[in-house]
Parts: structure tokens; sequence; C-alpha cells
């Protein structure tokens, strides 16, 4: 997929770098997860994860989302969304 500028700005938190978003993607395919932090709205972050098939093909994602104000460390949440995302591909 080939990104272009301009991208959308949600918020200031918002990336629209098209290189930056680059490297952010390379980083999330390694550790299998994605942090969102308030760059959809400002106070709100989601921690999502992929449901892959048995073959090992993602076929769909699994996220939560809580408030920045939340006092859980939302990668401390990634194991159990891995966990259930792991469990709902084992149907797939």
């Amino acid at each position: 997929m080939r990104l272009v500028a301009p991208l959308a700005r949600f918020t200031p938190c918002t990336e629209t770098d098209p290189a930056r978003l680059r490297m952010i993607l390379d980083g999330v395919r390694r550790e299998r997860a994605c942090l969102v932090d308030q760059e959809l709205r400002l106070g709100l972050r989601s921690l999502g994860v992929p449901i892959t098939d048995r073959a090992g093909a993602v076929r769909a994602a699994l996220s939560a989302s809580f408030g920045v104000a939340e006092p859980a460390e939302p990668l401390l949440l990634r194991g159990s969304l891995h966990a259930a995302a792991e469990a709902i591909g084992a149907h797939l």
C-alpha cells in the first residue's frame, strides 16, 4: 500500500507523515499489537491485536479502548488481548 500525503489529522496527536507512519506500521507488524494514543480522539487510548486463522493469516482485529486517566498501563493488557484473539482465531 502506498501512503500519500496529506493524511487526515483528527487530533494534534494524529500521525500524518507517511514516512513516520510506515515506520510505526513496521513496528506494529513486529510487535503484533498497536497502541493508538489519543490519535483519534483526545483522552482516548486503544490497544489492538490481530486475529489470525489457523493458517496464520490475519482475518480481523480485537481492541480495547480506555481513557488516558485509567490507571492501567495499556501494554499490560496485550497478553489478555492476544489470548482472546487466539481463542477466536481457533474457530476461523
